[in-house]
C-alpha cells in the first residue's frame, strides 16, 4: 500500500480476481465460463440448484467454485457427495486438472489424496470426495 493508504490498480486487480470466481478462474486456469456459469459462480445463495441440461458445464462449475472457495477462505470445508464413485473421482479428476495449471493454487495444497478423494490447502480448508447413494 501507498503513503496515503490508496490500493494500487495492481492489488485492486488482486482483490477483485479474490472475491470473483469468474475472474478467478480465467486468471488461475485460463477457463472462460459461459454467461449461464457465470450466474452460477456469481450466486450468493447457500443452497444452490441448477436444472440443467448434459454436457452444459455443471461439473465445471462446480470445481471452480470449489476451488475459489476452498483457496479463499480458511478453514473451509467442500464436500463433494455423489451417488456413484465413478461421479466423485470424474469430479476430482476435473479439479485436479485445473490445479495443473495454477502454479499458485497447486503450491498451496499440502495433501492430496486418491482413496479417498480429498484435497487439503495449506489455510486449512479441503474439499472431500464420498459416495452417498443407495448403492455405495
Amino acid at each position: 500500500m501507498s503513503e496515503n493508504n490508496a490500493l494500487s490498480p495492481q492489488e485492486l486487480e488482486l482483490i477483485e480476481i479474490l472475491i470473483d470466481p469468474v475472474r478467478f478462474a480465467k486468471y488461475h486456469f485460463d477457463w472462460e465460463a459461459r454467461w449461464y456459469q457465470k450466474e452460477m459462480l456469481r450466486s450468493k445463495a447457500i443452497r444452490k440448484v441448477s436444472r440443467c441440461g448434459r454436457r452444459i458445464g455443471k461439473t465445471d462449475v462446480l470445481c471452480v467454485h470449489a476451488l475459489w472457495y476452498a483457496f479463499t477462505n480458511e478453514n473451509a470445508v467442500v464436500l463433494v457427495a455423489t451417488p456413484y464413485e465413478s461421479q466423485v473421482k470424474l469430479i476430482f479428476k476435473r479439479i485436479r486438472e485445473f490445479l495443473a495449471k495454477s502454479e499458485e493454487i497447486s503450491s498451496s495444497v499440502v495433501q492430496n489424496t486418491k482413496h479417498p478423494e480429498y484435497i487439503q490447502f495449506g489455510n486449512g480448508s479441503v474439499i472431500s470426495g464420498f459416495t452417498a447413494g443407495t448403492r455405495s
